[in-house]
């Protein structure tokens, strides 16, 4: 639903949706916080984001 909406406002240059969606649900859903929690001065959140916004600015149009 987020992909298309950012297909319909023009922001996401993306052709197959469904196969993108999985692709992001793969890529978050691989962040493992049970490896990073005894890591010193490791921020899940802070992290998580910036994978996030890795993966976003990835779909933007050029």
């Amino acid at each position: 639903m987020i992909l298309q909406e950012g297909i319909d406002k023009n922001m996401f240059d993306i052709i197959n949706v469904e196969s993108k969606a999985r692709v992001l649900i793969l890529a978050i859903k691989g962040i493992e916080y049970a490896v990073f929690k005894n890591m010193l001065g490791f921020d899940f959140e802070k992290e998580s984001e910036r994978l996030i916004t890795i993966i976003i600015n990835g779909l933007r149009k050029k």
